[in-house]
């Protein structure tokens, strides 16, 4: 699966990545940003140089979750 955004994974295809492993599929999930134009929220969640690595952290918890 090729998405152009962290949480892009969790809000498009979560499920479908998920049922797929269940079904001993191989899944590969590639991002083609680290989400550093995100939006930071309102309050935001942390500055704008630590978003990055916040969406990174994430990401890789999403993987592990999903068990891609």
């Amino acid at each position: 699966m090729i998405l152009a955004h962290p949480d892009d994974e969790s809000f498009v295809a979560a499920g479908l990545a998920r049922r797929h492993v269940e079904w001993d599929a191989e899944v590969v999930l590639v991002t083609t940003t680290r989400g550093d134009a995100h939006r930071m929220g309102d309050p935001p969640l942390c500055d704008r140089d630590a978003l990055p690595a916040l969406q990174e952290a994430e990401l890789c918890r999403v993987v592990d979750i999903l068990g891609m």
